[in-house]
């Protein structure tokens, strides 16, 4: 794509960027932080809601909401290069990569702007990514549904089907993909599977999950095991290859309606100075993190994140926002040193 004469390639299986005639690459919202700096994040304000119901769904469902609540009282205005930046967007979601942070907030925009994928774009440019002010365990699970109406938002709280049906769904799914192109290998098409099986687990019925971090990830790894058996399985054997079995959940919580209005929502604004001081604490807890964990890696080459002990993906993006590390293409990071603003 190109913005402001400059010309951007995606880099394949990833959301960065590389520049003509630049030796750094860009994360999909580092480009919009460079391209629209006048109004990058202009309007991000954090949230409160007064109902506490809210907060105990997991983060997913409180983004939506989030996101809903921006577009109701605050619209922002289309974003010029809106169609390129589109195009690159939808590159990225469509890449079929797991854990790329700009598919799953691209998702959320678009159910608050009711499939708008320009307004959603704009939204974020505005807002930034969506992010929970509340950080809270998950203690209890749902399958819930949501519907935003002229007055606020409904989640319906309600089993009609089970968790292990929803996995079912995933390993369906999954399989037909592979009868509709048998050429589909382990090789190169893992991705493709897991990435249409795992949202078919997270969506089914036009109803979403809220489970735990650790129940999620113990979905997609058990989504990964059956692919793997299925694309090792040869035609004739008829890819007979049993659906995954497990737990269904017991803390379940109970079946409700819980109905969020506009007047339970508030925008709630720091001052610069209030915003400045919490920036510097999280840069320095990063930098000591960072400190503890990779004092005796070297600086300034590129080391693999096996290399690295495979550190967690929340401290990478937050090492790569305060410039202490740099991640070149995927699975590479460079831990900067101090004369080049590393730790």
């Amino acid at each position: 794509m190109t913005l402001d004469d400059k010309h951007y390639t995606l880099l394949k299986g990833t959301e960065r960027f590389t520049v003509d005639g630049e030796t750094e690459t860009y994360t999909f919202y580092q480009v919009l932080q460079r391209h629209y700096k006048d109004i990058f994040k202009s309007k991000a304000t954090k949230i409160e809601c007064s109902n506490e119901s809210l907060y105990q769904l997991a983060n997913a469902a409180r983004f939506r909401v989030f996101r809903a609540v921006q577009m109701h009282f605050d619209k922002p205005p289309l974003l010029k290069d809106s169609q390129v930046l589109l195009e690159a967007a939808e590159a990225i979601t469509n890449s079929m990569e797991d854990n790329l942070t700009l598919p799953s907030q691209f998702s959320y925009a678009k159910w608050a702007t009711k499939q708008d994928p320009h307004t959603a774009l704009s939204l974020i440019a505005y807002y930034g990514w969506a992010r929970s002010t509340i950080k809270q365990n998950i203690e209890e699970f749902a399958i819930y549904k949501m519907t935003l109406l002229s007055s606020g938002i409904l989640i319906d709280i309600e089993y009609t089907h089970s968790f292990q049906d929803r996995l079912n769904a995933a390993c369906q799914a999954a399989l037909q993909e592979k009868l509709n192109n048998d050429r589909l290998t382990r090789h190169n098409d893992f991705a493709t599977l897991q990435q249409i099986a795992i949202s078919k687990f997270f969506f089914y019925q036009n109803r979403y999950v809220s489970a735990s971090p650790g129940f999620n990830t113990m979905i997609k790894t058990t989504i990964q095991q059956y692919i793997i058996k299925l694309l090792d399985t040869r035609a004739n054997e008829g890819y007979d290859v049993p659906f995954p079995q497990i737990d269904e959940p017991q803390n379940l919580m109970i079946p409700q309606t819980i109905e969020l209005t506009w007047d339970q929502f508030e925008f709630v604004k720091t001052t610069n100075a209030q915003y400045q001081q919490r920036q510097d604490n999280n840069k320095e807890r990063c930098r000591l993190n960072l400190e503890e964990k990779f004092s005796d890696f070297p600086r300034d080459v590129r080391l693999t994140v096996a290399e690295l002990g495979y550190p967690e993906r929340h401290l990478l993006i937050s090492a790569e926002k305060y410039g202490f590390i740099d991640r070149p293409a995927r699975g590479i990071v460079v831990l900067k040193s101090q004369e080049k603003g590393g730790f």
